[in-house]
């Protein structure tokens, strides 16, 4: 998690629950984000480019208010580059805003719907929110989960379990 891009998102997410477009906010600047591919970040990056000229541009193309004055900020700034960590974590502000809990669970195979249900009962019951669950598949795991949420990983896997039976053995 990068700190400076937590507090541009938490900027931006104060602004916009003051006037109610928590939602409107987040999709106008995932628009921007999907216009900000590698060739126009290279393009703004310019070492010729003013901060003047790089503003126009802006105002050319950026319809919403908020969305524009960030980029500003990042301009004056030179934070061009946090524009996709601001996202990630604007989208988590809005999550913890809405009492979701966003888990990744890590499997050899995809999880089984009463798999899913467990692992949703488990954590709503846990910490009283709503569960968004997302499996990814990891061929490299020969069995267990890995769960990882809210900046913590639970390790359940026997990956994990034979590395600490080898560090216990080199010992």
């Amino acid at each position: 998690m990068n700190e400076l891009a937590r507090q541009y998102a938490l900027a931006a997410f104060s602004h916009a629950f003051e006037t109610n477009a928590v939602e409107l906010f987040q999709s106008r600047w995932q628009d921007v984000i999907q216009a900000f591919d590698n060739q126009a970040l290279a393009f703004f990056n310019h070492p010729k480019m003013t901060k003047q000229e790089k503003k126009q541009v802006i105002e050319s193309v950026v319809s919403d208010p908020l969305s524009k004055h960030l980029l500003f900020v990042l301009i004056d700034n030179h934070r061009l580059n946090l524009l996709h960590e601001i996202a990630f974590e604007y989208d988590r502000l809005v999550l913890s805003m809405n009492a979701i809990m966003e888990i990744t669970v890590y499997s050899k195979q995809p999880l089984s719907e009463a798999q899913t249900h467990q692992f949703t009962e488990r954590f709503h019951n846990q910490y009283h929110r709503t569960i968004h669950l997302i499996n990814v598949v990891d061929e490299s795991i020969i069995a267990g989960y890995r769960i990882s949420y809210d900046g913590f990983v639970i390790d359940e896997t026997i990956n994990r379990q034979l590395d600490n039976l080898k560090q216990s053995l080199l010992k």
